[in-house]
């Protein structure tokens, strides 16, 4: 299903190949004219053509968007080079036995042999290769469910989606051949306005965003409705107004409109208003409260002994910053809210269904989507956005690169908060974040974070210090240091838990070195990722403001991505 890329591509390819061996041959050629006076003019073509298809190779894949290129593709570019030196060192074996004979210029050199690899690497193009940016799909996807005692040994697991730009997807290593040859038949495309890949809370958002809108959707999901493998699931998620940036503020306010507006259409409850309460470093509390009264957002200051005849659950050593228009988000709710609404929008959704391909024809984006039972199916869309957080890397990486931009470094980690009972009662629980002033537990948790989830327990969990994963590969069991971490913490300023009755849970953080998400498009792209542990709260909003950058909106700059 390959498209034939315009010459010009490859002959940019060969560009790039010509210059770099003409700058390098004269220098790199010192070694094999060295090795020539003992082995003679074999053994330093031998020198300069090994390390040269090794270069080639390189350079090869650096063009195909970081991914290896075919041996053959290098092979006779190389082979130029490594005649180049045999010619080289012949003249300089000559040059030894008559001083007199001719011997060719440095830039005679340059020229020739970038020259030559420059015509070698456009044949190569044209024997091996239809595509010259095509980035292959490496084998050996990872299965979605490692099962238990997977993750922690293969740390180098793939994702089960790559992304390819026109090229013919992998040969099966064996085929039989088939008593009656059959003309194959190419699936029917189905076309959609946008499609949009991942069913998370953002995903969701969005595609019931662009449904509302009166555009066709397709949603696709590679796990099932509901999943616990991303970063969406469970019964809670914190709602809070204090950020220290009134931009954020200002979004929050956005996020609750957004929210009542789906429960109104939905008839469901999403948000629980308990309050929430910031408390340790004044300094930190100092500039939400600033924030707020920015934003116009109520809020009061407590003393210690105030805030604990208040809330005698939680133990406090400064002053404590209360706002009541915060609580908690019912993020399995949501979701499904979000998927209902989408649905009653217009949108169609598919859970289970791989995107196993992605690629780009013009304007166009194809997608190979492999469902259930393997069957497959091929779409297209002029937009699509995908909303895969933690898998973007994978997913994205390589589209987002051809279109001149960059994904920041997105850190992937899992996340290992824990349940607590108790019995103090439901309204005895606000939302709450401590900013350590302590300097030993400041050295191993830069805030901690805490809410209650009725008929679960208090969730209580550190921000951002779970253990590096692929998000293929979550580990099997929580990680012994962390939940020492959340244990002795509990012990100390959550009185009103029982410590030893510690319930661990688990979901996926990916994070940008800023916590600001990207939510931008490169071309027919729209990406989401980066949402760094606090982008739920967002969710209804946040399907709003992609749902504009697909259809044309410039993205805030605080999301945009970084062009080249």
């Amino acid at each position: 299903m390959g498209s034939t890329k315009p010459v010009a591509m490859a002959a940019v390819h060969a560009l790039v190949v010509g210059a770099a061996v003409a700058v390098a041959t004269p220098w790199a050629l010192v070694v094999p004219v060295l090795v020539s006076l003992l082995t003679g003019p074999l053994g330093g073509a031998a020198v300069a053509g090994v390390p040269a298809f090794g270069i080639l190779w390189l350079l090869d894949a650096a063009f195909r968007n970081g991914l290896p290129g075919s041996g053959l593709r290098a092979a006779l570019p190389a082979g130029v080079l490594a005649f180049g030196a045999f010619a080289v060192c012949s003249a300089q074996l000559q040059l030894l036995e008559d001083p007199d004979a001719a011997l060719p210029s440095d830039l005679a050199v340059a020229l020739w042999t970038g020259g030559l690899s420059a015509a070698a690497v456009l044949v190569t193009h044209v024997l091996f290769d239809r595509d010259p940016t095509a980035a292959r799909a490496e084998p050996g996807a990872a299965d979605p469910d490692p099962g238990p005692g997977a993750g922690a040994a293969d740390p180098t697991t793939r994702s089960p989606v790559t992304t390819r730009d026109g090229a013919e997807p992998a040969a099966p290593a064996e085929q039989v051949e088939p008593t009656e040859q059959v003309e194959p038949t190419a699936p029917a495309r189905e076309r959609f306005d946008h499609v949009v890949v991942g069913a998370g809370v953002i995903g969701a958002a969005t595609a019931r965003s662009l449904a509302r809108s009166g555009a066709r959707v397709l949603l696709v999901e590679q796990f099932g409705r509901g999943h616990d493998r991303g970063s969406s699931h469970g019964a809670s998620r914190i709602f809070r107004r204090g950020y220290t940036a009134d931009d954020w503020v200002a979004l929050t306010g956005d996020a609750i409109t957004a929210w009542q507006q789906l429960e109104a259409e939905t008839g469901r409850t999403l948000l629980d208003f308990t309050g929430a309460l910031d408390h340790g470093d004044p300094v930190v509390l100092d500039e939400i409260q600033a924030a707020l009264e920015r934003g116009g957002v109520a809020h009061e200051r407590l003393t210690p002994d105030e805030a604990a005849a208040r809330w005698p659950g939680l133990r406090f050593d400064t002053s404590v910053l209360f706002h009541a228009q915060a609580g908690r988000v019912r993020s399995a709710d949501a979701v499904e809210a979000l998927l209902d609404s989408a649905a009653a929008a217009g949108a169609e959704l598919r859970s289970d269904t791989v995107v196993a391909a992605i690629e780009t024809e013009g304007d166009d984006v194809v997608l190979r989507l492999e469902g259930v039972g393997g069957a497959s199916s091929t779409v297209v869309s002029t937009s699509v956005v995908l909303a895969v957080g933690s898998w973007a890397r994978y997913l994205a990486g390589d589209l987002v690169r051809r279109g001149g931009a960059a994904l920041p470094e997105v850190r992937v980690t899992q996340e290992e908060p824990a349940h607590f009972a108790t019995e103090l009662p439901d309204d005895a629980w606000p939302s709450f974040v401590h900013h350590p002033t302590d300097p030993a537990l400041r050295a191993r948790v830069s805030t901690i974070y805490g809410l209650l989830t009725p008929g679960e327990g208090v969730k209580v969990g550190t921000h951002g210090t779970g253990r590096e994963v692929h998000p293929d590969a979550r580990l099997a069991s929580p990680g012994a240091e962390g939940q020492a971490v959340l244990r002795d913490y509990v012990a100390e300023w959550v009185p009103g838990v029982d410590v030893d009755t510690l319930a661990p849970i688990s979901c996926l953080y990916d994070t940008t070195p800023t916590e600001d998400p990207v939510l931008d498009r490169v071309g027919s792209v729209t990406v989401a990722t980066g949402f760094s542990g606090h982008g739920f709260k967002f969710g209804a909003v946040f399907g709003e403001l992609l749902a504009g950058v697909a259809t044309g909106t410039p993205a805030p700059e605080r999301f945009r991505l970084r062009r080249r």
